[in-house]
């Protein structure tokens, strides 16, 4: 169960990648600091709703920092986590194998397809530091039109402010489209 703001406007929804949930450990390297800053940009803004499917939630319980677990609980508890069904989609998974040609590169877009179909079954914005797959998605949307309007944000890119789009609530619905 979500909430609405208090303004009444609707809630956006984003998936976290555990890539992040991994680096917002409470090291203080550069990247630990910036994962652990857009976790608090979420936490602290009235219009997010995070997103999990079961295949996200697995990956989570597999590399989140303690930080990141207290973090979701916390998110939880104020109802501002949406648990939602994996949607496998065979036509993105076929779009990936068709336009990639790296058998590796397959393999790895494959792996965390379960984030894409996120984006396009929830309409969730997804944050995420995996470089990779981020470009290999934007390479498949250039095929696969309706990907295109999935937004993939790196919370480490100097190409966006990630930070002001978290606490301004992700309202800006250009940035880090993959097309």
């Amino acid at each position: 169960m979500t909430t609405r703001p208090r303004d009444g406007s609707p809630m956006v929804q984003l998936a976290v990648d555990a890539c992040v949930a991994k680096e917002a450990s409470n090291s203080k390297v550069p990247r630990s600091t910036t994962a652990r800053d857009a976790l608090e940009s979420v936490r602290k803004s009235k219009s997010i709703v995070v997103v999990f499917s079961p295949l996200l939630t697995e990956e989570w319980s597999r590399h989140a920092a303690r930080f990141s677990v207290l973090w979701k609980s916390t998110m939880v508890s104020r109802r501002r986590v949406r648990f939602v069904a994996d949607k496998p989609s065979r036509l993105l998974r076929a779009k990936v194998r068709d336009c990639l040609a790296d058998p590796a590169d397959v393999a790895a877009l494959l792996k965390d397809v379960y984030l894409l179909e996120l984006g396009l079954v929830q309409g969730s914005r997804i944050l995420s530091s995996d470089r990779r797959t981020g470009r290999l998605a934007a390479e498949v949307a250039i095929e696969f039109s309706p990907l295109g309007r999935v937004q993939w944000i790196d919370p480490h890119s100097r190409k966006y402010n990630c930070l002001a789009w978290l606490v301004a609530g992700c309202v800006d619905d250009d940035i880090g489209r993959l097309t």
